[in-house]
């Protein structure tokens, strides 16, 4: 009886133990500050409260209010990610740099957590509702305290002075208004509304069409974006990552396709102007392009979201390329699916199968039937000896 109790104590310990390696870390965010101007940084801190060797998380807040700069290390592509190529366990928390760039509050908080430590194997942690509040200010307006300095300045001295003769006083006061300096009159600059622009129609884009249309090209992958002038702004320009098998993300991005069979293509769009990732107004026209051992049609692109869920996207082929449209570019996946298996494949598959069981048989009977010969011809030389 002592004995069951015993060993009962001590495993309620180990499952308590483990238990609480599992469940022991939480996210917990914090910012360098409460209240910024438009145009400052905030730094926002993810911290973990143990060491990991990989991290992964989405990061909400607004993007009209916020920008994203820079990490502290890792990856920020609509989610961030940081895995040590070592396999060593050396991060408990990460850094991420915004820029504010509009009035209001925005919320900063993270979800789909996951984190790996020498313990575990890529858990999802719990998480603090934790959140900070940023509030993007507008700087202050000095023009006013100049202009009260101004007035200031132009008061006329109060100083008495000796009364003059009724007449020389109306004299005095005509002079005295004539040189009265004007008092500077701050004009309030006006602040014409935004014209908003009509968003580019969803239309597939040839790729021969050339006139009245914009073309941006990534020298490195080939891949090419047209769009209507109104889709995009001046000075914007085509970011594109080809993601590859030693690239951190791709393990990643193969790990959310696993469901998805066939050889795999990795792309990674973003629109850029003044460092900051910018959307289109409307639709454009996105080509991949098509490696040459890929089976044209067998094709399929899947776009791969922000919060680690894929839709297959509808397009179709134009030359060596597959296009799409879309009104917000993200990571593409091409793929080449498999060749299917058609029923005249089965049966030449299930004849090449038995016309290899026959050979297997045929030889295996030649050789007993070989061996039964020689036995036989043994025991009759024996027997002849015998006699």
């Amino acid at each position: 009886m002592k004995k069951t109790l015993a060993i009962t104590i001590i495993m309620i310990l180990i499952i308590g133990v483990l238990g609480g390696v599992v469940n022991a870390a939480s996210a917990r965010v914090s910012a360098s500050a409460s209240s910024v101007n438009i145009g400052d940084t905030v730094k926002v801190t993810i911290s973990i409260g143990e060491k990991a060797k990989m991290i992964e998380f989405s990061i909400n807040y607004d993007k009209s209010k916020f920008d994203y700069v820079s990490a502290s290390k890792g990856k920020y592509n609509q989610k961030y990610s940081y895995v040590n190529t070592e396999g060593e366990a050396d991060t408990e928390s990460v850094t991420l740099t915004f820029k504010a760039k509009a009035t209001g509050t925005s919320n900063f908080s993270i979800s789909n957590l996951k984190v790996a430590t020498e313990t575990q194997k890529i858990p999802s942690y719990p998480m603090s509702n934790s959140s900070v509040s940023v509030t993007a200010k507008e700087k202050e307006n000095t023009s006013n305290n100049n202009n009260n300095s101004n007035n200031n300045n132009n008061k006329p001295s109060n100083k008495p002075s000796n009364k003059p003769s009724n007449s020389g006083n109306k004299t005095n006061n005509t002079n005295k208004n004539d040189d009265k300096a004007e008092e500077p009159v701050t004009e309030e600059p006006i602040e014409e509304e935004p014209v908003e622009k009509e968003p580019a129609p969803n239309e597939l884009i040839k790729l021969e069409d050339n006139e009245d249309i914009k073309t941006l090209k990534d020298e490195k992958t080939n891949v090419i974006v047209k769009a209507r002038p109104i889709a995009l702004e001046e000075d914007t320009t085509l970011v594109v990552n080809s993601i590859t098998n030693e690239d951190e993300d791709y393990k990643i991005l193969e790990n959310i396709l696993k469901n998805i069979e066939g050889t795999k293509t990795y792309y990674d769009l973003q629109f850029m102007k003044e460092n900051n990732i910018v959307n289109p107004n409307g639709y454009v026209t996105v080509f991949l392009p098509i490696p040459e051992t890929y089976n044209k049609e067998r094709l399929e692109v899947y776009q791969i979201n922000e919060d680690g869920t894929y839709e297959l996207i509808q397009g179709e082929i134009q030359g060596n390329y597959y296009t799409f449209t879309t009104d917000k570019l993200a990571t593409y996946s091409l793929v080449e699916k498999p060749e299917p298996v058609t029923f005249e494949k089965m049966i030449m598959n299930s004849l090449n199968d038995v016309n290899i069981l026959y050979i297997i048989i045929g030889v295996l009977s030649f050789i007993i039937i070989v061996a039964i010969a020689v036995i036989i011809r043994l025991s009759r030389k024996k027997a002849k000896r015998s006699k």
